[in-house]
Parts: C-alpha cells; structure tokens; sequence
C-alpha cells in the first residue's frame, strides 16, 4: 500500500503523511492516558501505520538521494550518505533515552527497585505523558523541517520513484 502511494504521489508526500498519522497518533494517545483508556488502542494503532511509512519511505528516498549525479561527474556519494545517515540515527537513538531521563528528573520521577513500590507524584506522570506522546511528537514534526528542500520525487521518472 505505502509503494503504491509512493508511485503516485511521491515519496515525500508518503513520509510527511505517515509523520503526521505518527503526531495524530501520539496527541490521541496523550488523550487516552488522561483517562480515556478506550483509545489506547487505536491510537497505538494509528501511531503504528504512521510509523512503518516513516520507517519504510526514508529508506527508498535515501537511495534516491544517494544516487542523484547532480554534477554529471559519476561520483559515487553512497558511502558520504550512508556515514551521515548512520551517525545521525545513532546520534538519536543515543540522544533519546537522556531526553527522556531529564524529562523524567524534572518532573520528580522517583526511582525503586524490584522489593520496594513507590507512589508517583502527578508532576512525574505528567512528565511521562508528555515524554511518550507530546514531546516525540514535537520531534517528529521538526525532523519535517530539513525535508522541504527534497526535491528528488519530482525529477524522477514515475517507474524509478517506486524503485528503492
């Protein structure tokens, strides 16, 4: 399904929606943890689609984007790409859990262990409220940003937009 609407309308177009069906998701999960327990569900679920077209469509657009000769000199960037790209998620996925952990110190989380049960502060749900729905989702919307100067989808011939 996510291919085929790449063919159609672009690549692009697919991540912006499936990042916006992860931002609908999360706000709806933000809702559904202020008691509204009915819509955990269908609000992971929605968090789920928008997250396996965020997954997939940046993949087929790195390849794109990897093999773009804008210069006509056969240089091959592949590896310029990929270096950047590997550092930057690893950056992220490094970056996320101390986010989370200040996040969680602000808001007055009290740790414990396995022996001992400990009665959360409100301060401390609502810090991990906002840490698994609002602030990712935040981040998700500025990482939209950069991909305004992507411009690949439209000089691709439609058959090569589906490939990657």
């Amino acid at each position: 399904m996510r291919a085929r609407y790449a063919h159609r309308r672009g690549k692009l177009r697919g991540w912006v929606w499936s990042s916006v069906f992860m931002l609908v998701g999360m706000v709806l999960l933000f809702v559904a943890l202020a008691g509204q327990q009915w819509l955990v569900y269908p609000a992971a679920a929605v968090v789920g689609v928008g997250y396996s077209g965020a997954q997939i469509l940046p993949m087929a657009m790195f390849a794109d984007a990897a093999s773009h000769n804008p210069t006509g000199r056969n240089e091959n960037r592949i590896g310029l790409f990929s270096g950047v790209w590997t550092a930057a998620e690893t950056l992220g996925l490094a970056l996320g859990p101390a986010f989370f952990a200040i996040i969680l110190a602000v808001g007055g989380y009290v740790s414990s262990t396995a022996d001992e049960s400990v009665e959360q502060p409100g301060s401390a749900r609502w810090a991990i409220r906002l840490g698994f729905t609002i602030l990712p989702a935040a981040l998700v919307a500025l990482s939209l940003v950069p991909l305004r100067g992507y411009r690949l989808d439209s000089r691709l011939a439609p058959r090569e937009t589906i490939a990657g």
